[in-house]
């Protein structure tokens, strides 16, 4: 992650974490140290709410966390296996297609 700069408010109700332009609410000390642990840690500054991340701490904390990042890159790892198969059936088709045209004679017209 590049340099940003991090800002750690307490306010009466709560803390703020502010990590550049965005910046997020915590009421508790847990909350706040989650949020720093997922949004710095993981930098995940926008994909995650507070459930997510109370989700994903518990299971740091059981120790399920490596199968379910495990979990996550095997579904990422098959989305691009079918990409790939997916790309290479569009450019077998796309040769066949620039392959016929070519054979064809061309089209002329007369005034």
């Amino acid at each position: 992650m590049k340099s940003l700069m991090i800002d750690v408010t307490t306010h009466t109700n709560g803390y703020s974490l502010a990590i550049g332009k965005d910046e997020f609410m915590y009421y508790t000390a847990e909350g706040l140290l989650a949020g720093f642990s997922v949004r710095l840690g993981l930098e995940r500054l926008h994909t995650m709410n507070h459930r997510e991340i109370d989700r994903l701490m518990d299971a740091a904390r059981d120790g399920s966390l490596p199968k379910r990042l495990q979990k996550e890159v095997d579904a990422l790892n098959a989305q691009i296996k079918e990409q790939k198969k997916l790309i290479a059936q569009l450019r077998r088709e796309n040769r066949e297609l620039k392959q016929k045209y070519e054979d064809e004679e061309p089209l002329r017209y007369r005034n």
